[in-house]
């Protein structure tokens, strides 16, 4: 038995010269196809009943995740459904309250405008730092295995290294420079409640936390505010508690042993990681710690 979970973010037609990657619905339903000669495509339920007792299941399975709770997921969701399959949504619930852009999606929107390197050289002067004195490329390459050795470097200073705070205010200034105007770009980059209580209708439904911001980076409070928030929000929209976790970037520098305690602890039954792998039955001892490749990774695994 083995169980591939496959992720994706952006779902959309157009691909800009940078910044966001998507898959288009061409190409998911190439993808989906090529998966299915191998693999059984299974809902929550399932998932949730194979990690209960792995040992019943013989079956390779496959379960598709989508994260960040974008608005133009919910196409890809529309297309499942008509097809009889299933997927889980992993949503952060800081925009669905408070109407904003979360850091990792405004510099996505930033890069699909301005140059990386443009960027680092701003970045570089307003910081006073240099990139590769300050961040070890072999840990970036990893977070960031599709991007160029400068763009790793430059996304893992902003999101491993850097000071929240300082983070987010040159981010800010850029974005206000570049994008524009935060509330507008909110309301059409993120599902909204209505969304999400359709999710939930269809067990599609998880936390991806609230902020977006690398678990394991934060103190214990922190981590555990991150989740629990979370849970309530969607719970508050939903009526239903979710089940599941995607843990923000979700690579080796996002996840720890006390991440996974955490989760745990808030009853989450399972959680995925961005660990590049195929699940096994040993993998499902830890269902809070699951394997998930990219879906841009699926020809080295299918």
């Amino acid at each position: 038995m083995q169980l591939l979970a496959v992720n994706h973010h952006y779902y959309r037609t157009d691909t800009p010269p940078g910044g966001i990657y998507p898959i288009s619905p061409t190409m998911f339903e190439e993808r989906l196809n090529l998966i299915g000669r191998k693999y059984k495509f299974i809902d929550q339920r399932k998932l949730l009943d194979t990690i209960e007792c792995p040992e019943s299941v013989y079956d390779n399975l496959c379960i598709i995740t989508f994260d960040d709770g974008l608005k133009e997921q919910m196409k890809a969701f529309g297309y499942l459904v008509r097809r009889g399959l299933s997927a889980l949504f992993f949503v952060p619930t800081e925009p669905l309250i408070k109407g904003v852009v979360l850091d990792v999606h405004k510099l996505h929107l930033i890069r699909t405008i301005k140059k990386d390197e443009d960027l680092v050289l701003n970045a570089e002067r307003y910081f006073g730092v240099c990139m590769k004195d300050e961040v070890d490329i072999d840990q970036a390459s990893k977070q960031y295995r599709y991007d160029n050795p400068d763009a790793q470097r430059f996304k893992y200073f902003l999101n491993f290294v850097l000071d929240a705070e300082k983070r987010s205010k040159w981010i800010n200034n850029i974005f206000a420079e570049t994008v524009g105007d935060q509330d507008k770009v909110a309301q059409s980059l993120y599902m909204d409640k209505e969304d999400i209580i359709l999710l939930a209708k269809h067990e599609m439904l998880g936390t991806h936390a609230h902020t977006h911001r690398p678990l394991a980076s934060l103190d214990e409070e922190t981590i555990d505010s991150e989740i629990f928030e979370s849970i309530n929000i969607l719970k508050d929209v939903c009526g239903k508690k979710p089940f599941g976790i995607s843990y923000p970037y979700g690579g080796p520098d996002a996840i720890s042993s006390i991440v996974d305690t955490i989760a745990r602890k808030h009853e989450i039954k399972y959680g995925f990681t961005m660990i590049r792998s195929i699940n096994c039955r040993a993998d499902l001892k830890r269902p809070c710690m699951l394997n998930r490749i990219d879906t841009n990774d699926i020809k080295l695994y299918v």
